[in-house]
């Protein structure tokens, strides 16, 4: 696949914010659900708004985890 740098740094982004807010420093998937769980996903999309991920990319987290 070849992704746009800015698409990189987005998701780059993401990563960090969620490891910094909820402590992940290994990141197992157990530690993930619990972070998913334990974060208001509205809260999370307006965080992603406001560091400036594009909209469309966040309907598209947004889809994903809603599955």
């Amino acid at each position: 696949m070849d992704f746009d740098v800015s698409t990189i740094d987005h998701i780059f982004c993401v990563r960090q914010i969620l490891q910094k807010e909820m402590g992940i420093q290994g990141g197992s998937i157990s530690d993930n659900k619990t972070a998913n769980d334990s974060v208001s996903r509205e809260f999370f999309y307006n965080t992603l708004i406001a560091f400036g991920v594009p909209k469309k990319l966040v309907q598209l987290i947004e889809m994903c985890l809603t599955l």
